[in-house]
Order: C-alpha cells, then sequence, then structure tokens
C-alpha cells in the first residue's frame, strides 16, 4: 500500500484560486522534529490577498470545543491537505489522519474549518480502501495560479511551530 509518504516532501498537494490577487496553496513538507506520533510530515498552508507579494501561514490552532470533542485525533496538525474550499462556514481543507494509533476504526476522512483564528475540525468517515476509496499516496499537483499572483517561495519553513502538536 502506497502512502502520503510516497509524495515527495514540499510537494504541493492543494490550491484554491479565489480570485486574481487571492489564492490559498497547500505543501506537505517534512517534519523536523516529528510529531509526538512519529509524523515525519506537516502540513503548510498559505494565503495571499496581494498577488502573491506576500504568503501568510495559516496558524494550525484548534478551537477549545473542538479539542473537546476529538482530544486524540486527528493528528493536528495534519500531515497534507488534500483540498481546499471556501464554504459559508469558512476556509475549509480535507485531510486524512494517517497516524491513527488510538483512533477507532483505523484511519479516517476529515473536513476541518477555519474561523477567526482556530480550527474546528470533523470527521467525515472512516477511509474504505477496499471498495470506495485507493489507497494511493497523496497527489503532488502543479502549482497553477494565475500570471496575476506570483508563487510562494519554496523557501518558506513551516510555522506555528509551538502549536504544531496535537491539540
Amino acid at each position: 500500500m502506497s502512502s502520503l509518504y510516497d509524495t515527495p516532501a514540499g510537494s504541493c498537494t492543494a490550491q484554491l484560486v479565489v480570485s486574481e490577487s487571492e489564492a490559498y496553496v497547500a505543501f506537505s513538507d517534512d517534519r523536523r522534529p516529528r510529531g509526538p506520533n512519529g509524523e515525519p510530515r506537516i502540513a503548510r498552508l498559505l494565503h495571499t490577498t496581494d498577488g502573491g507579494l506576500t504568503w501568510e501561514a495559516t496558524p494550525w490552532r484548534r478551537s477549545l470545543l473542538s479539542r473537546l470533542r476529538y482530544p486524540g485525533f486527528p493528528n493536528w496538525p495534519p500531515e497534507a491537505v488534500i483540498d481546499i474550499a471556501l464554504e459559508p462556514e469558512g476556509l475549509t481543507i480535507t485531510h486524512r489522519d494517517e497516524h491513527v494509533i488510538f483512533e477507532p476504526g483505523g484511519e479516517s476522512l476529515w473536513k476541518s474549518t477555519f474561523r477567526g483564528s482556530a480550527w474546528s475540525v470533523r470527521k467525515v468517515r472512516l477511509m474504505d480502501y477496499e471498495r470506495r476509496d485507493h489507497a494511493l499516496s497523496i497527489p503532488k499537483v502543479a502549482l497553477t495560479l494565475p500570471p496575476s499572483i506570483r508563487p510562494p517561495n519554496q523557501a518558506l519553513q513551516p510555522t506555528d511551530a509551538p502549536s504544531a502538536r496535537r491539540g
């Protein structure tokens, strides 16, 4: 079975172009030191509103209610973002839980929504590798921004290290 780790570190895994000057881009980077459960990757979600002149990392801080509802999982921050969307509730990402040491039932698909300054998480469903889902690596996507948006500097490092723990 292949996994997220078949995708090269630093790969773009999702993107969303909002306008000619606003976009979100997600990368999956090496995580050093490794996460509390040995997670070797960490997602980096960047946002620009000025055509790429500046890119800011979205913090991985979870809301108190989210941490109370799901104290042990999903692994947080995610290792990779599969999809990015703007929904009425806020910025929403889709990700899966690669390290599921204590999660009953195995690996799950999650949606997390950024409201204000914190994320709330919700479990979508268990992954079904026998039928519905493919046990494939997170796809590396080509960064395709409009000409009006400069791509982010790949030298940017994952930020928000103090909150890069589970919770």
